[in-house]
C-alpha cells in the first residue's frame, strides 16, 4: 500500500473536523477547563470539542484494515493476516490509542500559537481565530505524519513483542512492519 494512502483516515478526519470547527460560532461539545498558559491543554480541549477523541476508534480500525492488506501483500494468507492483526497487533494499537491523541495535540501545539489555541477554544479573539483558520490547510498532512509515526512505532513494538508467534503465522517474511 502506498505511503500516502496509509493514514488517509487520519488526514480526512482532521480536515473534516478542524476546518468547520474553526469556522463554527461554537462547538458542540463543552471544552474541558484549561489553565490559560497550557498550550497542550488548549489543544486537547479543542480536539475534544471538535469530537476527535470520539473518532480515534475509527482511525485505529482503519489501521487494522491497512495491516491486513499489508500482510496479505507480503504473501500471508487471509486467515493468518487476520490472526496476526487481531491477536498480536491490534491489542498493542488499542493499548497505545491514547498516545495518538497526544500526538495530535503535539501537532497543534507546534502549528498554532498560544493565542490561536486559546481563541480556538474560547472564541474570544477574532484576529487569532482568523490566523488559526489560515493554518488549517496544513493540518491534514501534519496529522497524517503524526499518525504514521505512531503507527510505525506501535507496529514495530507489537512485532518485536510477538516476533516468534507472528513469524510462525507469517512464514518468517515479516521483519519489522513498514
Amino acid at each position: 500500500m502506498r505511503k500516502t494512502g496509509r493514514y488517509l483516515a487520519t488526514a480526512a478526519l482532521s480536515a473534516l473536523l478542524l476546518a468547520p470547527a474553526l469556522q463554527a460560532p461554537a462547538l458542540a461539545q463543552p471544552a474541558p477547563a484549561v489553565k490559560q498558559d497550557d498550550a497542550h491543554g488548549f489543544a486537547h480541549a479543542f480536539l475534544v470539542k471538535a469530537g476527535l477523541d470520539k473518532q480515534l476508534d475509527s482511525v485505529v480500525l482503519a489501521t487494522r484494515d491497512m495491516l491486513i492488506v499489508t500482510l496479505k501483500g507480503r504473501g500471508i494468507t487471509d486467515e493468518n493476516a487476520a490472526v496476526i492483526t487481531d491477536r498480536y497487533m491490534m491489542p498493542e494499537f488499542r493499548a497505545h490509542e491514547p498516545e495518538l491523541m497526544g500526538r495530535f495535540e503535539d501537532v497543534m501545539v507546534m502549528d498554532f500559537t498560544m493565542p490561536e489555541l486559546r481563541a480556538m477554544v474560547n472564541r474570544d479573539d477574532p484576529d487569532a481565530l482568523r490566523s488559526a483558520q489560515a493554518k488549517v490547510s496544513q493540518m491534514p498532512a501534519h496529522f497524517q505524519a503524526a499518525g504514521e509515526m505512531w503507527g510505525r512505532q506501535v507496529g514495530d513494538e507489537a512485532y518485536t513483542k510477538n516476533k516468534a508467534d507472528i513469524d510462525k503465522l507469517g512464514g518468517g517474511v515479516l521483519g519489522a512492519m513498514p
